[in-house]
């Protein structure tokens, strides 16, 4: 199975948690739909915008589980595109989860950063 293709995975597995734990969040639902339909397009564009926007600026602050960085980070300044949009929503949205849940995002999001290094390196 090639990288992309288990990034794309585990970024839907993502976006599926989040919705189960905030089934009235529409953004979410929006951002979903914004990568199902980007990976049967473009499957390969989802994990480099990954590492172009989240991993490359933010590489060290992931690896550390900083959370609370993404809670209050304000994306105005970055290159914005429909990519930071939707992990702007889940950022937003983010801030409703429990501990336990923001605990498991970061780990999601680290994860996804790891697999977009590993892309890259190849």
């Amino acid at each position: 199975m090639s990288l992309s293709k288990v990034f794309n995975e585990h970024l839907l597995e993502f976006l599926n948690e989040i919705i189960t734990l905030l089934p009235d969040n529409l953004d979410i639902k929006t951002a979903k739909t914004f990568v199902s339909g980007l990976k049967r397009v473009n499957p390969k564009k989802i994990i480099e915008s990954w590492y172009i926007y989240v991993t490359v600026p933010y590489k060290d602050i992931i690896e550390n589980g900083d959370y609370a960085f993404f809670e209050n980070k304000s994306y105005d300044n970055d290159v914005y595109s429909e990519y930071l949009k939707a992990v702007d929503n889940i950022k937003a949205s983010s801030k409703q989860l429990d501990e336990e849940n923001k605990k498991k995002s970061m780990k999601y999001i680290q994860n996804l950063t790891k697999l977009s290094v590993l892309y890259k390196s190849k």
